[in-house]
């Protein structure tokens, strides 16, 4: 356990030595605008798809955050927890850019989405609304555009 914040100490330590600056990391954060947490930023200048403010990426933002509540309703507390980490760290970035990307990484929302999936309707519904959103993202990748 002490090894991970010598780590730490190092890695300031080597930001030091090649930029002259302990906080070379905190101060490259301003590049892409994070750091500052206003939800009211969300949604000013929202654009269907882009590189900000993506109305994609809020919606993905409000749907995993329903699947949150769930989790906490129908999962054991320990996936709760690690699902509203996933979900909070990047909210809590100030950004939700890329929050498509983000929440891949929350298993328990998708345990959530498959234990819907029982039903036959909402499987369907499930596979085509996710099906879509393949179609889609795929076009935007073949044509060069920004897909986060």
């Amino acid at each position: 356990l002490p090894l991970i914040p010598l780590a730490f100490v190092l890695h300031l330590l080597y930001l030091k030595i090649i930029t002259g600056d302990w906080l070379a990391f905190l101060r490259a954060q301003g590049i892409w605008q994070k750091g500052s947490f206003a939800f009211s930023k969300y949604f000013t200048d929202l654009a269907w798809h882009g590189f900000k403010n993506s109305a994609i990426d809020l919606a993905i933002t409000i749907l995993f955050l329903v699947l949150l509540y769930f989790c906490f309703k129908k999962l054991r507390l320990s996936y709760a927890v690690y699902a509203a980490i996933v979900l909070f760290i990047p909210i809590l970035s100030g950004d939700l850019m890329s929050m498509s990307r983000h929440v891949l990484m929350s298993f328990p929302s998708f345990i959530i989405l498959a234990q819907w999936g029982r039903k036959e309707k909402v499987h369907y519904a499930i596979l085509l609304l996710f099906t879509m959103f393949l179609a889609f993202f795929t076009a935007l990748f073949v044509n060069n555009y920004w897909v986060a």
